[in-house]
């Protein structure tokens, strides 16, 4: 059972990339897809799978995310890091939350279903829901809304980021606001998290007050 699951997975997930590629995305690895979207921004579409014992299905989880390339650069740069491979998403949702249903969804596949024609309504979803969600979204003042709220962020990556938002927009007073905020939330935690963004806050302070004074 586990090997023909797995045999499965593999011939889903190779169907799914071939669809995905010819609806304009590029195949990253790990499940993990991009389309250019602006001139700062990038598409990402992820597809996590699961299995669950006793269950023949196959479950996809897919979501949705908008990268806005000097942002997440800044932010690499300024925590003392490198963009990896697979450079986070500045923003992202599941898929089925920006869909007329407005839910968290799965999408279950079994050996006996007709594969081509369920991944391409997964796909079709994508392009009909997903790409319009990231379109609106990837302005700047759209990421700012996105993550000041904790819409389509969780806190910590949006404690990063939302002083990034200011400063790109060159209210670089607001940045320093945000980020002194950010450090008043950590206060003296000595976690991996609190340090980086220590450093992070710290070299964003200094850009931003430098902006002020030229």
């Amino acid at each position: 059972m586990k090997d023909t699951r797995s045999s499965f997975l593999r011939t889903l997930l190779t169907e799914t990339r071939a669809q995905l590629e010819a609806a304009g995305f590029t195949y990253r690895g790990r499940s993990w897809y991009e389309r250019p979207l602006g001139s700062e921004t990038t598409a990402i579409v992820t597809l996590a799978s699961n299995t669950y014992r006793g269950d023949p299905a196959v479950y996809i989880n897919p979501s949705l995310g908008i990268r806005h390339e000097r942002l997440e650069q800044l932010l690499a740069e300024l925590s003392g890091h490198q963009l990896g491979k697979f450079p986070p998403a500045t923003i992202s949702t599941s898929l089925g939350y920006v869909t007329p249903a407005g839910k968290h969804i799965m999408y279950s596949f079994t050996a006996g279903d007709e594969l081509s024609a369920k991944v391409k309504g997964l796909v079709q979803t994508i392009s009909k829901d997903g790409l319009p969600w990231m379109q609106k979204n990837q302005s700047v003042d759209a990421i700012y809304d996105g993550l000041a709220g904790f819409k389509f962020a969780a806190r910590d990556g949006a404690r990063f980021r939302v002083p990034l938002v200011h400063y790109l927009k060159g209210d670089y007073e607001s940045a320093c606001v945000a980020a002194r905020r950010g450090l008043e939330e950590i206060g003296t935690n000595q976690d991996l998290y609190s340090q980086r963004y220590r450093h992070f806050a710290n070299g964003l302070l200094d850009l931003a007050g430098a902006r002020q004074l030229s």
